[in-house]
């Protein structure tokens, strides 16, 4: 069994003049499972200087506190030019204290006393925290590889160029020779078309046509190419899907025929190079008929190649990528193709071979090269190596799939320690997923016979002072590993037709549920969410109104949801779904309002009650002003029209101060509370 792992530790600074809260603090969340360590300080001095050492995960200030106020912490944290999210305590929390929290870019408020929320608070600000910092880390690799990439672009001997809508963004040195062109600036505005012999362009038109609809690149076409001075010369023109500046093009590679023959060859090692393996990949993959396996796909790399290359020198390096290509390629066979694939990579493409026999020609060449020392110059060490090996069957996608697989098999080799080879199987992964599909099936199908399938609410709380107890209806399934969400199992059940079976369920428990707060004097709303295929159940108003009176329930109770882009697409079953509930007196709700072009149009056609806002609009709210100008337009057209709002995914204190100044009727987020199993559906 794996060893567990261990929680990350979470540095907290606390600002306090008093030891024991701090000490209660640590000792509540750790019993709760949190790693923290509080560190106190209790002047604001001592606090400017922990700032500055920028070791701490979240800062923790009273909202009253006698040393520094919130506030001015963020100022504090905001002239050190550190990521440390100031979080403010206090007892009680109002509107007012939301609005400022707002406006004084506080992360979040927490309530001092309370240690459940505590501990959501410093749970989600840190994720927030390590969220950041890797997004921070991801987007410097993105611009260390796009400067790779431009330094590699400039410096190819292919002639490459970037096209968007038909005209040239960018052309590398090697496109502008080929072309007789001296800089870029003599290309620039000039369409692709132009390049081109008038008797071949018919065809480079319908692939960009083809691009232009999202349709999967052509793998190479060739061309009569010409340039600026008329002179003329037979092409092969390759394409792929490429950035610039952040808006989608083509990148085009352009190869004079008589310079394919040699561009094929990897001038290093003399094997095939990576454009043969794409085009031998995609052909193989192209062919495939019912039942073929006789092909497979072998990634092999040296493990620890950076290491060795760091120790030996560049031209030693590629002495040892030369020997290591010469052991590869005598496990080759006539059939097979050998090919450099990447810097350190090679492909042995076996065709022709059953994969019983392709797995003891990979083992090997595994136990060949772990037995082997290489001398290079006046160094000798032994070189193991990894490999990620693809038995090749109908279930392969596409070239770029079968590339893809092997690249993943050849990382989980190295990460579990390198000299060994991970075999991708897609075939027996076919049978596994449909094995594993028939068992949540059988859960599916068990649970909707036996009561398998549990019902969980969310608290939807009211901003405007309305009476009552409102929640949301989220339904899981009982699964072996615990409860399973509905993203988990309802593409199963969708597929085999139980979906609207699973809804009849959900309504008639969350009648009982109703019933049971009733009989305890509680007034209680309850949101469901309908799946589109409901619509189509001609007998669910029935069942509903059956439901209705069988629990004695005012039909009012009930709030039926449907999203916005079911209703647009089916706009009279929704119409027809609503008058056959108004006799029950049940509501409807529009779900994830605002995201369709026709909204406007939606509200007033369909009588819905209330409409939830879209979830997307929640996204870094405070700070997004334009999001919120989309959520105050949104709930004046709902107001205008008699539907109240309700705000989905509040996820801070900031959000709900927004939501509050812009109207919103009610919110509804895991920053108020996560769905629980607290209303009794006996």
């Amino acid at each position: 069994m794996p060893p567990k792992k261990s929680a990350p530790l979470i540095r907290v600074l606390l600002v306090d003049p008093r030891p024991d809260f701090g000490e209660r603090l640590q000792g509540q969340l750790r019993a709760a499972g949190l790693n923290l360590r509080v560190d106190r300080v209790s002047t604001r001095e001592a606090l400017a200087d922990a700032i500055a050492r920028n070791d701490a995960d979240l800062l923790l200030v009273d909202w009253d506190s006698p040393i520094v106020k919130p506030a001015d912490a963020v100022a504090l944290v905001e002239r050190s030019r550190v990521d440390l999210p100031v979080v403010a305590m206090a007892v009680h929390v109002d509107s007012a204290m939301l609005l400022d929290a707002s406006r004084g870019r506080i992360a979040a408020l927490m309530l001092r006393e309370e240690t459940a929320h505590a501990e959501d608070v410093i749970r989600r600000e840190f994720a927030r925290r390590r969220q950041r910092h890797a997004m921070a880390s991801a987007e410097a690799r993105i611009r260390e590889l796009e400067q790779r990439c431009d330094v590699m672009l400039e410096s190819s001997r292919d002639a490459i160029a970037y096209v968007h809508e038909g005209m040239h963004v960018r052309a590398n040195p090697a496109y502008l020779d080929l072309f007789g062109i001296a800089s870029f600036e003599e290309l620039e505005g000039t369409t692709l078309l132009d390049m081109i012999d008038p008797a071949t362009a018919g065809t480079l038109k319908d692939v960009l046509k083809r691009l232009a609809r999202d349709e999967a690149p052509t793998e190479s076409i060739e061309i009569r190419a010409q340039r600026f001075d008329g002179s003329q010369f037979d092409a092969e023109v390759l394409f792929s899907r490429a950035t610039f500046e952040g808006e989608p093009c083509v990148q085009i590679t352009l190869r004079r025929r008589e310079m394919l023959v040699a561009s094929d060859v990897d001038a290093l090692t003399g094997l095939a190079n990576r454009q043969s393996v794409f085009k031998a990949c995609a052909e193989l993959v192209s062919g495939l008929g019912p039942g073929s396996r006789d092909s497979a796909l072998l990634l092999v790399e040296p493990d620890g190649f950076d290491r060795i290359a760091e120790a030996t020198g560049i031209a030693q390096a590629d002495e040892l990528i030369r020997q290591v290509a010469e052991g590869v390629k005598e496990f080759g066979q006539p059939a097979d193709l050998v090919a450099r694939y990447s810097d350190h990579g090679f492909v042995l493409l076996m065709r022709g071979t059953g994969h019983d026999e392709t797995q003891a020609r990979s083992d090997a060449l595994r136990e060949a090269f772990a037995g082997h020392v290489f001398s290079v110059g006046n160094r000798s060490f032994p070189v193991t190596v990894s490999a990620g090996l693809v038995l090749v069957s109908e279930a392969i996608a596409s070239g770029d799939d079968l590339l893809g697989r092997a690249a993943r098999a050849l990382k989980q080799a190295q990460d579990a320690g390198g000299n060994q080879i991970v075999v991708d199987d897609p075939a027996a992964r076919e049978k596994a997923d449909a094995a594993a599909e028939r068992a949540l099936l059988g859960l599916v199908r068990d649970a909707l016979a036996n009561d398998g399938l549990v019902l969980s609410f969310q608290p939807v709380v009211s901003l405007q002072g309305v009476e009552g107890e409102y929640f949301q209806v989220l339904v899981r399934l009982k699964g072996p590993d615990g409860e399973m969400l509905p993203g988990e199992f309802f593409p199963v059940a969708e597929k085999y037709g139980l979906l609207a079976e699973i809804d009849r369920w959900v309504v008639a428990h969350a009648c009982r549920a109703v019933a049971s707060r009733s009989r305890e004097g509680r007034d209680t709303t309850l949101f469901v969410k309908l799946n589109p295929h409901s619509l189509d159940d001609e007998g669910l108003v029935a069942s509903i109104g059956q439901q209705v009176r069988k629990s004695g329930i005012d039909g009012r109770s009930l709030v039926f949801e449907f999203t916005e882009a079911t209703v647009g697409t089916n706009l009279n079953g929704v119409r027809r779904f609503r008058e056959g509930l108004e006799a029950l007196g049940c509501r409807l709700a529009i779900q994830d309002f605002g995201a369709a072009a026709n909204a406007p149009q939606i509200v007033h056609h369909v009588g819905a009650d209330f409409v939830k806002l879209d979830r997307r609009l929640m996204a870094d709210l405070p700070k997004a002003p334009e999001r919120q100008g989309k959520l105050r337009e949104l709930c004046s057209l709902a107001h205008a029209a008699g539907r109240q709002t309700i705000a989905q995914f509040v996820e801070d204190a900031a959000s709900m101060a927004v939501l509050f100044t812009l109207g919103v009727d009610f919110v509804q987020g895991n920053f108020l509370s996560e769905p629980e199993q607290v209303v009794s559906a006996a």
